[in-house]
Formats: structure tokens, C-alpha cells, sequence
């Protein structure tokens, strides 16, 4: 966990800082990219706070801005006064160490950032914001103190170089932005939507698929009731044959069928009505 945390970039970069000053490189940021370098990060440290500062409730960040102005405002004090009483530096130096105890690192807070993250600790989002209070109070009370004796009698002018130097208004404008933006102007407006494309041209028509398999046959429906029975017609007459007859082409009458009176004729059935 420590190896991991001396191991994050910032850390890196700060140790490397170190070693090109102890081998006495030559190597040197140009001025005009350190003052780049110091106006982004001023001004990224105020808008981190700041949105940070919306996103929190009053009642809860309260207190823990009150207790950042306190340090920011009690630790250069105590140096420069510390320094008065076991130096001989002028109140110049003393100003520019005090305003060095004062003031924040953003490497120091970056590593320990690092290390309450990769322990699975929760951080409150407003961390950000105290770390921009406190550096506040600390660049105010710093210049304050070295150039007070420089500029005796002239309360005004000084106040107005303390309150508009670039780190103070970048800082405190910064904070104003991105508690004005919040989250959203923060990460960005989202961007307009793109033309709608062209429709592409029709494709041809497919060959037509095979015959899908017939369907299950479906049930058998209900047989319908059986009708009521209609009711029976009077008995009719009954006919009973009595005596068979023939009678030849001459219609000759013969009593009996053809067959037994062996004559070629018409048979013919004689019945009585019962």
C-alpha cells in the first residue's frame, strides 16, 4: 500500500524534481510554461473545489470550511512570527516562507488522496473545496506580511495587490465558476446531434423461401344434439294379397300366376282391405 502510494506520478515527478536540483542539471522549465503550468493548475484546484462546493450540503461542509480558513490563516502566522523570533531573515523572506507553509501542496494532498483510495476508504467530493479555502487564506496572509514593510502607510494599494494578485483571483474565481457551473459544466456540454444520413437505396427482392410444414389439424368440433323425434302418423290401411291372377294378350283372366297355369301372361296380385 505505502509502495503503491510513493509510487503515483505526482510523488514520482516531485522526487524527480529533487534529483535534477541534486545533480545540478541544467535542465529548466521555460518561464512562460511554468507561468502556463501555475495559471492551469491554480485555476483547475478552484473550479475542482468549487463544483465540489455545490454538490455539498451547507450544514455539512460548514464547519470543515471554517477549521480550513483557521489553518490557512494560524500556520503562516506561526511561521513568520517563529521565524522573526529564531532568524535574521528580513520580513520579506519571512512573508515568502510563511506564504510557502501557508499555501497547500497539491502533491502532498495528491498522494494522500491516492493512498485513502487504494485503502477502500470513502472521501467526502469537498475535499477539493478545503483544499482551495485553505490555500486562500494562507497566499493573502503571506503577501500581507512581506510587503507590509515596504509599503508602510499605503493600506490600500497593498490590500488591492493582495486581493488581485493571479493566484488569489484565480483560486477564488475558479471556486466562483464551478460553484456556478456544477457537475455539468464541469465535464462538458454534451454535443449537438449529427445530420440524419441519407436512406439507402432499395435492395432487390429475395428469391421467394421454401413452403413452411402444414400446421397441426385442429380438433374435431362438438356433435350437434340429435333433433326430438317427430310423432307417429295414424296407422294406415293394410293391403293383404288374397289370389294371384294372370292375364294373357288375349286378357284372358286365369286364376293362379302364369307360372302354374303354364300360360304366357301378366301376373297380377288381387288384395283385400283389412
Amino acid at each position: 500500500m505505502a509502495l503503491a502510494n510513493l509510487t503515483s506520478p505526482a510523488v514520482l515527478a516531485f522526487v524527480l524534481g529533487l534529483l535534477v536540483v541534486a545533480v545540478r542539471s541544467h535542465l529548466q522549465i521555460p518561464a512562460q510554461v511554468y507561468e502556463v503550468l501555475s495559471i492551469f493548475l491554480l485555476l483547475a484546484i478552484g473550479l475542482k473545489g468549487g463544483v465540489a462546493l455545490r454538490g455539498a450540503e451547507f450544514s455539512e461542509i460548514m464547519m470543515p470550511i471554517a477549521l480550513a480558513v483557521a489553518f490557512g490563516l494560524l500556520i503562516p502566522l506561526a511561521v513568520y512570527f517563529v521565524l522573526k523570533a529564531t532568524t535574521r531573515l528580513d520580513s520579506i523572506n519571512r512573508g515568502a516562507l510563511a506564504a510557502h507553509y501557508g499555501s497547500t501542496s497539491l502533491v502532498t494532498f495528491t498522494a494522500g488522496l491516492v493512498f485513502v483510495e487504494q485503502s477502500g476508504l470513502a472521501v467526502e467530493a469537498y475535499l477539493f473545496t478545503l483544499l482551495a479555502v485553505m490555500e486562500v487564506p494562507g497566499i493573502i496572509i503571506g503577501i500581507f506580511l512581506a510587503k507590509r514593510a515596504a509599503m508602510r502607510g499605503a493600506f490600500g494599494p497593498l490590500m488591492h495587490e493582495v486581493f488581485t494578485g493571479k493566484s488569489v483571483v484565480l483560486l477564488i474565481g475558479g471556486m466562483a465558476i464551478g460553484a456556478a457551473t456544477g457537475a455539468t459544466g464541469y465535464t462538458g456540454a454534451t454535443g449537438a446531434t449529427g445530420a440524419t444520413g441519407a436512406i439507402g437505396a432499395k435492395g432487390e427482392t429475395g428469391d421467394r423461401g421454401p413452403v413452411g410444414p402444414m400446421g397441426p389439424i385442429g380438433a374435431t368440433g362438438a356433435t350437434g344434439a340429435t333433433g326430438a323425434t317427430g310423432a307417429t302418423g295414424p296407422a294406415g290401411s293394410t293391403n293383404l294379397p288374397v289370389q294371384s291372377i294372370c292375364v294373357d294378350k288375349k286378357s284372358t283372366v286365369y286364376w293362379g300366376s302364369c307360372a302354374s297355369v303354364d300360360v304366357k301372361g301378366t301376373d297380377y296380385q288381387i288384395y283385400t282391405k283389412n
